[in-house]
């Protein structure tokens, strides 16, 4: 007995073969889809891995998305630039030295870091590496700062003055002539004494701050200070400390410039 093919149960049929095989083509659509984005996603970790890299951007996402929470996203993401400005400076002065050394790694509410893979030949070669980071994070604060008053509209000038007075902090404090903080690296080249000049400095600031990130800051340095003053007299018999007359005048006179350049920075965004 053939079928009415207009019969009631012959159109529910048809009616669910179409539903199912239209399911069955989105679903197929959409592993592909996905399958095409994790392949994506795999390239773009080997890219990561081959390069280096994922240890820095999943640290710098961290420190944007913290500092995010705490400030608000744009200005988490523009520290977190000035910071990267900064580090890719010692990172570059570190390549163009002939030294080896890992990519920028962020630590929320501590910074950023490069390690070196090799030690400094001599002090000057030190700090030349060492001054590039306030060099490199001055420029970008003092950009950040132009763009804000000439540039930006006026909802957003206030973002950018924080920016800029924030960067311009972050170089001050870094130039604090204790090692191993980028300043006690560059008046190394004038002289290791200098040091203890500077440990009093970072400690006045953790205590008229009432900050407990710069305290920790201050105990690290100590114990780092600590270490490498005891390795002074050995590094000054292997010639370390052997620097020229005038490169000692030019440390001297950059440390003072970039802390002069940082100093009016913050004046003139507080002026603004």
């Amino acid at each position: 007995m053939s079928e009415d093919p207009l019969s009631p149960e012959v159109v529910a049929d048809r009616v669910v073969g179409r539903r199912r095989s239209g399911l069955r083509t989105k679903l197929g659509g959409a592993m592909a889809a996905v399958l095409v984005i994790l392949g994506k996603l795999k390239a773009i970790l080997f890219v990561l891995l081959k390069f280096k890299l994922i240890l820095t951007v999943l640290s710098g996402l961290a420190s944007i998305f913290l500092y995010g929470l705490a400030f608000g996203w744009p200005f988490g993401v523009g520290f977190v630039a000035i910071l990267a400005v900064h580090e890719l400076g010692h990172y570059f002065a570190i390549r163009r030295e002939g030294l080896r050394a890992t990519l920028p790694v962020f630590v929320p509410f501590f910074g950023a870091y490069i390690a070196l893979r090799q030690h400094p030949l001599d002090a000057w070669q030190e700090f030349k590496i060492a001054a590039a980071g306030p060099v490199f994070g001055t420029v970008a604060s003092a950009v950040v700062l132009a763009i804000g008053i000439f540039v930006a509209p006026a909802a957003s000038a206030g973002l950018y003055a924080s920016l800029a007075y924030t960067g311009f902090f972050l170089q001050l404090f870094n130039l604090i002539p204790v090692a191993p903080l980028d300043g006690g690296r560059m008046v190394a080249a004038i002289s290791p004494m200098l040091w203890w000049v500077g440990l009093p400095i970072l400690i006045l600031a953790a205590l008229f701050f009432h900050s407990v990130f710069t305290g920790i800051i201050a105990l690290l340095v100590l114990m780092q200070l600590i270490v490498r003053w005891r390795t002074r007299k050995a590094e000054t018999a292997a010639g370390y400390y052997n620097v020229t007359a005038l490169q000692r005048v030019g440390a001297a006179a950059t440390w003072l410039i970039l802390v002069l350049v940082c100093v009016a920075g913050m004046a003139v965004v507080g002026a603004v």
